[in-house]
């Protein structure tokens, strides 16, 4: 295999553990697999592991490959709404229409990429790269399907990843009365960890109206009823619960039960999100349209 033109390593955290290693250290150093001698430049994301980082560096000098940083603290969110998202990297303006604020920091993992590559300037000119970080476009990651009534999609299925979904829904939590959530986990990713990592914030469930686990189509999924338990354990406000392995009803009935300012937020498995995205278009669609009198719109 040629090198590449650059290497991009991005956030580390704990996933396929069972092949990648058990610490941040050993699943970047099974990354750097990528990283070869004439590699262009090594690109490191921000980490939320310090000793992450340190391995990605290490193995950029090994391979005698120059090596780019990119600081968390190089990175700005301007403003995030539903759909939309406006950062600054190293004082420099962008917008995506990737929803979460983890985005800005995979979207300068991005430009710092590009910019590294040394692309001639015809090939590369800098309003093509502002073009293609509005443009860019990643199904169930925050992904708003919906925008009256308000729906998200997140394929975060382990406590990174719903860390992660937590801290940047935090930032939207001001904008919405009531959020109600659809969850369905995998056994294989500490689902109970992954929970608590989420619904741990005071913010979210102050906001908290209602939860209904799903059954991901997979043979490694928790069934909704055990999920459903497995929430009943942790700290939450006492909202209306309940587990299906049918969940259109039960989606209907959310859907229309919802106000204006009101959010459906689906998190889990990607498995569980192809299925709910299937199941939520038309059923947005539908109740967008019941309540155009009412001066919603719907995308």
């Amino acid at each position: 295999i040629p090198p590449p033109l650059a290497a991009v390593i991005t956030n580390i955290g704990y996933d396929h553990t069972e092949v990648l290693g058990n610490t941040p250290s050993a699943i970047a150093g099974e990354k750097c697999g990528i990283i070869k001698p004439g590699t262009g430049a090594v690109i490191c994301a921000p980490q939320d592991y310090p000793e992450a980082e340190k391995t990605v560096a290490a193995a950029a000098a090994a391979a005698g490959v120059p090596y780019v940083a990119v600081a968390a603290s190089d990175i700005t969110v301007e403003d995030c709404r539903f759909g939309a998202l406006r950062f600054s990297y190293r004082g420099e303006s962008f917008v995506t229409r990737l929803t979460a604020t983890y985005q800005a920091k995979n979207a300068a993992t991005a430009i710092a990429a590009v910019r590294a590559c040394r692309f001639p300037a015809a090939t590369a000119p800098e309003a093509a790269l502002h073009r293609g970080i509005a443009r860019a476009y990643i199904p169930a990651r925050q992904e708003a399907i919906s925008l009256a009534p308000h729906v998200i999609l997140d394929g975060g299925h382990n406590a990174d990843g719903l860390r992660a979904l937590r801290e940047s829904m935090e930032a939207f939590a001001p904008r919405y009365e009531k959020l109600y959530c659809v969850v369905g986990m995998l056994r294989d990713k500490d689902p109970q960890n992954a929970l608590q990592a989420f619904f741990s914030s005071p913010l979210l469930q102050s906001r908290l109206a209602g939860i209904l686990t799903v059954t991901p189509d997979s043979p490694r999924a928790v069934p909704a009823a055990d999920l459903l338990e497995l929430l009943r354990t942790l700290p939450l406000p006492q909202v209306p619960m309940e587990a299906t392995d049918a969940p259109a009803d039960a989606l209907r009935r959310t859907l229309f039960a919802m106000r204006k300012d009101d959010l459906l937020l689906c998190f889990g498995s990607l498995y569980a999100m192809g299925e709910l995205r299937r199941l939520l278009l038309p059923l947005a669609k539908e109740k967008a349209e019941s309540e155009k009198e009412k001066g919603w719109g719907y995308r």
